[in-house]
Formats: C-alpha cells, sequence, structure tokens
C-alpha cells in the first residue's frame, strides 16, 4: 500500500503539468496517413478467466497487462516473431481485483473498463456502474479509492468511464463512454491535487464512442474509439495534442473497416524498436466467442 500512496501522493502534489514482409492495410479517412496492420493474433485462452477483455497497457510491446469487465486482471508475455509479428500469448499471473478492504470484487463491483499504468507500476482501474477509479500498487493489493468526481455518479452501465491515460507527471485522466448529461463532445476528467476536476472535451466524430485511451511515448493522447451498425463494429483512433488539460482538434490516424477488428476495446501506445508508433489493441469477445483478437497497428513516420 506504500507504493500506492506514494504514487498518489506524486498525483497529488506534482510539480508542474506535462509539456505538451507484406501487410494488411487498414483503411483510413482521405485525410488520415496510411497505416499498416502489423499483427493481428487470435488468442483462444485455455482459461475461462481471459475472457470479455475490456483495456490494456504495455511499455515494451512484450509484457501487458489486461483487464476484464469480471474484474480480472492478467500479465500476459506476447510472443513475437523477429519482424515483430505477434504469434502467441503466455498468461504469467491471472488475479482478482479487491475493494479497499483486500476483498476480491463480485457482481456489479467488478466491472473494469479503464487501465491506466504509471511508471512506477501503480495501476489506475476505471470502473463502470458503480462509477469509479480505484489504484492498485500491485495486481493482487488492495485497492486505494480515488475520491469521486460528481459526474460519476450519473454515468449509466455502457456509458461509463471506458478509457484511463496518466500523464508523465502522473496526472491521470479519465473519460467515459458517454457524457454524463447532453452537452457538445465529450467531456473528461483529470484527477490532480487530491481531486478530480473537469478537462478537455473530445469532440464528437459521428457515431464514435470512446472505448480506450493512452498517452504515447510522443506525449500525445491517443483515443480508440468504436462505432456499431448493421455491418458491424468500426473503429478509429485519434490522436490529440495535449497541453495541460487542454487539447487540439486531433488527427484521424487509422479507421477500420465495419466489421473488420471486431469490438476492440482497449489501447496501448509504445515505440517498437524501428522507431515507430505502435498501437497494440485488444477485442472484447464475450462468451460463447472463445477467441480475441489482439491487433497491433503500425503508424508511420
Amino acid at each position: 500500500m506504500k507504493g500506492v500512496r506514494a504514487a498518489l501522493a506524486c498525483v497529488m502534489i506534482g510539480s508542474a503539468w506535462p509539456a505538451a514482409p507484406s501487410f494488411a492495410q487498414v483503411s483510413v479517412a482521405p485525410s488520415a496517413p496510411l497505416v499498416q496492420t502489423e499483427s493481428r493474433f487470435a488468442w483462444q485462452p485455455a482459461d475461462d478467466r481471459l475472457r470479455r477483455f475490456t483495456a490494456l497497457d504495455t511499455t515494451d510491446g512484450m509484457i501487458v497487462t489486461l483487464l476484464t469487465d469480471r474484474g480480472v486482471v492478467a500479465r500476459v508475455r506476447l510472443r513475437r516473431r523477429q519482424d515483430g509479428r505477434i504469434t502467441g500469448a503466455e498468461p504469467r499471473s491471472i488475479h482478482y481485483l479487491r475493494d479497499p478492504d483486500g476483498v476480491p470484487l463480485t457482481g456489479p463491483w467488478r466491472n473494469a473498463q479503464g487501465l491506466g499504468l504509471r511508471d512506477d507500476g501503480v495501476m489506475f482501474v476505471a470502473f463502470e456502474g458503480y462509477g469509479r477509479v480505484w489504484a492498485y500498487d500491485a495486481p493482487d493489493a488492495a485497492a486505494q479509492a480515488l475520491p469521486p468526481h460528481r459526474d460519476f455518479d450519473r454515468l449509466s452501465v455502457g456509458a461509463g468511464l471506458s478509457g484511463v491515460a496518466v500523464g508523465q507527471s502522473g496526472v491521470v485522466f479519465a473519460i467515459p463512454q458517454r457524457p454524463a448529461r447532453m452537452t457538445f463532445g465529450t467531456p473528461s476528467y483529470h484527477f490532480w491535487d487530491g481531486a478530480w476536476e473537469g478537462s478537455f472535451r473530445l469532440p464528437p466524430d459521428g457515431q464514435f464512442h470512446p472505448v480506450g485511451a493512452d498517452i504515447g511515448p510522443d506525449g500525445r493522447l491517443y483515443v480508440l474509439e468504436r462505432e456499431t451498425g448493421a455491418a458491424g463494429h468500426r473503429i478509429q483512433v485519434r490522436r490529440f495534442v495535449l497541453q495541460g488539460s487542454r487539447i487540439d482538434g486531433g488527427t484521424l490516424v487509422m479507421r477500420g473497416d465495419p466489421g473488420q477488428f471486431g469490438a476492440l476495446s482497449g489501447l496501448s501506445v509504445w515505440r517498437g524498436r524501428e522507431g515507430k508508433i505502435r498501437l497494440l489493441m485488444v477485442e472484447y469477445a464475450t462468451e460463447p466467442a472463445p477467441v480475441s483478437n489482439i491487433v497491433e497497428i503500425l503508424l508511420p513516420g
């Protein structure tokens, strides 16, 4: 618990805001650059707990922390070919998230949706239903509850906190899938100096809604968004310049075709050995589907 308290102290009294082979092609909007599907691995875990993934986080593309809406957190090692493509996934640890008393979460309290990791390994997990963000020193540790924002109680299931991103200075950002009240765009929140405050607003883009977020190694905010239609789920990723609690208008960096990737629900942004930004995502697959796709997109530049 000391690690959690130290991490929260850093968030609460931090010094300053941070400054701002062939591949399958991904369909993109005319204004977006051509990107490549670097990997698409159909993972069929033997453990039934490894289903219904909602979020993931990695710093090196090898060790990945995965989250489910059943309150499970798993550490997994990805196997890759020499060219970087994902060929396998090996679970290293599986735990149930706990409440502040150290009791494993059950029922609607376990509906974990968003995940952000600090550099020191502390996890920030967003839950919907009972909207809140809790911090964990380790996957099997008791939770440290962050005081809630008044809007969190207004966020319903299916529209709650879905994206968590941790800034370089320790600021925690939380983004709901839909706003708590009728307004322009999607309001977000940041945790700083011991309290949640209103932060930037994501500009709307049709019927796309945020389902994941991360701050990349370039300091930019990346948001995974999804729309659902008759032809299936379609996903896109937008990138924003983040300065304090403000963002710019955003840049569309990729958009899939309807049904191309399934219901991707988690996003982690990391830099590969070749120096390029990679977007690692995981599919939210429900029973009886035994397969969850792990998708990685390579951005140009």
